[in-house]
């Protein structure tokens, strides 16, 4: 993730490559889109009640990280 992270900001940064910044935005947001499915699989295997480790995963300050850079990956996706 720093490595798409620092991708990312250079896309931000240096001009010429503002046309990758779709590509980057796709690249986080799927990065986070599984990182957020992988969780919910393990945290599903370790419970029995569906809603536990949903409340888990939307509540907890460490599982915000791949929700915020799932946000920033879209958001870069449709930016112009």
């Amino acid at each position: 993730m720093l490595v798409v992270g620092g991708m990312v900001a250079a896309t931000l940064l240096v001009e010429r490559l503002a046309p990758y910044r779709r590509h980057a935005g796709v690249l986080v947001a799927g990065i986070a889109a599984v990182w957020q499915l992988q969780t919910l699989r393990i945290l599903v295997e370790s419970y029995e009640d569906i809603l536990h480790p949903l409340r888990d995963m939307l509540g907890s300050a460490f599982a915000m990280g791949p929700w915020v850079a799932f946000v920033a990956g879209v958001t870069l996706a449709i930016k112009r």
